[in-house]
């Protein structure tokens, strides 16, 4: 497919209601509108404005729902979930078509096939308005949440979704467009290098990271997000669009537990634009992916092409976290998900096999940060 060249990227950074009744939802929506139709209103002229045309935004993580840790599946699927394609995207398709542009957002998701169980959905609606692209998160924050990995459920999975597909594509999709070939990973996938790597390896050339990144992970002295983003565009050669959530309402935590950080960053891990303050804002970055194509053919400091692949074949031959955990049940909702989904086994293998080293106060052992 033909790339158009260059064009602009937004990464929008909204105020949230933290759904409990199913309104509330619509509400999110018609804010988010609102959120997109401005993004769309960048022009060629002015004071840092961009120069090619907006054909890319992005909104964060939870941009419908907000995040729930205790709420219990019932009230998920009656007040919260939402189906994909639904309502909620169909209403965002609408503008996608009249803008011509391309739209990503990661919402919880209720799939009818299981419905005992949901997903975090990455989505991405094309300049038809057609949903072109779905991605379910592959590393869930664990333990305090109930949503499902598909290697949760890993042999159904592939029976549903596998058929003549390689496990990179039932996994870690990648989607070829005229902006580039794009993939997403949402949140927690970024502490795991080998999520984008997976959707390098599988094409990806725009990656997209809707997230809601609480602190202390985003303000110092941690500042994990923005290093994480940083590392993740460089070592996998691509752009990354990464929109986080400015600010919860009727959060019970500090309205600066969530203190935005929308980022952009080029193929070579330079910051592009940033949103560095709490509440509602947007950044914008110049996409350019004939350059990136250039570039992946420079043998200099391009990563993908030294990977080594016989010896990490043999770093990941043993299984680590359990696979296919829920295949007949849904997770608990905390505080059962604290023990059940905390990988207390794990921990004891590695402590057998002296992966860890154990302390002299041996309490610590089984100790989760929820509680």
């Amino acid at each position: 497919m033909e790339s158009i060249g260059s064009y602009t990227a937004v990464a929008v950074q909204p105020e949230v209601i933290q759904v409990t009744r199913r309104e509330q939802i619509r509400q999110n929506v018609d804010r988010a509108l609102v959120l997109l139709e401005n993004a769309c209103r960048y022009t060629r002229s002015g004071w840092r404005w961009p120069y090619a045309p907006v054909r890319l935004v992005v909104f964060p993580e939870f941009f419908l729902q907000a995040w729930h840790g205790l709420a219990n599946f019932e009230d998920f699927k009656s007040e919260i979930l939402i189906t994909i394609p639904g309502e909620e995207t169909n209403r965002i398709a609408e503008v996608c078509a009249k803008k011509g542009i391309y739209f990503c957002g990661a919402a919880t998701e209720y799939d009818p096939k299981w419905p005992d169980r949901f997903f975090n959905t990455a989505f991405i609606i094309g300049p038809t308005g057609d949903l072109i692209y779905k991605y379910r998160k592959f590393n869930p924050s664990l333990p305090v949440s109930m949503v499902l990995s598909p290697h949760d459920m890993y042999d159904y999975y592939i029976e549903e979704y596998g058929e003549g597909k390689s496990l990179l594509d039932i996994f870690f999709p990648v989607v070829e467009t005229e902006i580039g070939n794009l993939g997403a990973f949402i949140c927690m996938d970024g502490h795991f290098p080998e999520t984008s790597r997976a959707l390098a390896l599988n094409g990806a050339e725009v990656l997209l990271r809707p997230t809601a990144c609480p602190d202390p992970g985003v303000s110092e002295p941690i500042a994990m997000w923005k290093a994480e983003n940083k590392v993740r565009a460089n070592e996998n050669m691509c752009y990354l669009v990464a929109p986080t959530i400015g600010c919860v309402q009727s959060d019970k935590r500090p309205k600066t537990y969530w203190p935005g950080g929308a980022q952009i960053f080029n193929y070579e891990g330079i910051l592009l634009g940033e949103s560095a303050f709490p509440g509602e804002g947007r950044c914008n970055g110049l996409i350019n992916i004939e350059e990136l194509r250039e570039r992946r053919l420079d043998c200099g400091r391009n990563f993908l092409p030294l990977l080594r692949t016989e010896v990490w074949r043999e770093v990941y031959k043993e299984a680590i976290y359990p696979i296919n955990q829920y295949l007949d049940n849904s997770p608990p909702a905390a505080p059962e998900a604290l023990t059940e989904r905390a990988p207390l086994k794990v921990i004891e293998e590695f402590l057998e096999r002296g992966v860890f080293s154990e302390p002299k106060d041996k309490s610590a052992i089984g100790r989760c940060l929820g509680r």
